[in-house]
């Protein structure tokens, strides 16, 4: 089976092992968390408060990212994931312009898609990545990031040996953090460690005057 020669990998294997051990110690958190109860602000109303031409931007240029990306998915045999909240993603680096963004959590590709787009629409910026393959998949390191049209590549930083590997790597090739996006691992603990690994980091970096 695939999952068994990847989990052989040693450096894929312990990432493996640490996210099933999580899941089970955090199960009964979740379930009872009164975060699953926290009420949000209509996401629409926020960002066109903020700018409403550029939100109309941010729906009409994700929907067709989004479209690209599930045609090219319609090829494969395989079920790589779907997207995230895309034209929030968009509006807000279009919105922020940021130089520098990082984010955890790649799979098909439908964030990085958009993130990317987003940068080239600024005029520039880059866009580090991290995500740890699927272990169920043969050679499953090419179906990262598999919808990113290659015309975005060219400011795209993508590691793949999962967070506690990648994110501190990540953080020592940069001099700076504009935006940090988090859709690795769900699990609070790897959520808190992923945030507290950027927030130390930012906290180290020389700030510009």
């Amino acid at each position: 089976m695939a999952a068994a020669r990847n989990a052989l990998d040693p450096s894929l294997g312990i990432e493996m092992v640490r996210k099933v051990v999580n899941r089970i110690r955090e199960r009964r958190f979740l379930e009872s968390s009164p975060l699953r109860s926290q009420i949000c602000s209509d996401v629409r109303l926020f960002c066109r408060a903020l700018d409403p031409d550029l939100w109309i931007e941010a729906e009409e240029r994700s929907a067709q990212l989004c479209e690209q990306a599930r045609k090219k998915l319609s090829t494969l045999d395989y079920d790589l994931g779907g997207p995230a909240h895309l034209a929030l993603l968009y509006f807000f680096v279009r919105y922020k312009r940021p130089r520098v963004v990082v984010e955890t959590g790649v799979a098909a590709g439908f964030s990085s898609t958009v993130i990317l787009s987003a940068l080239a629409a600024n005029g520039g910026g880059r866009l580090y990545s991290s995500d740890l393959p699927y272990f169920r998949l043969y050679n499953p390191e090419q179906y990262i990031g598999y919808v990113v049209p290659d015309e975005l590549k060219l400011n795209w930083s993508c590691l793949t040996k999962g967070d506690r590997q990648n994110l501190p790597k990540i953080l020592s090739m940069v001099d700076k953090i504009d935006l940090f996006h988090h859709d690795s691992d769900k699990m609070y603990h790897s959520r808190m460690w992923a945030m507290k690994q950027v927030a130390q980091s930012s906290a180290r970096m020389p700030r510009l005057s």
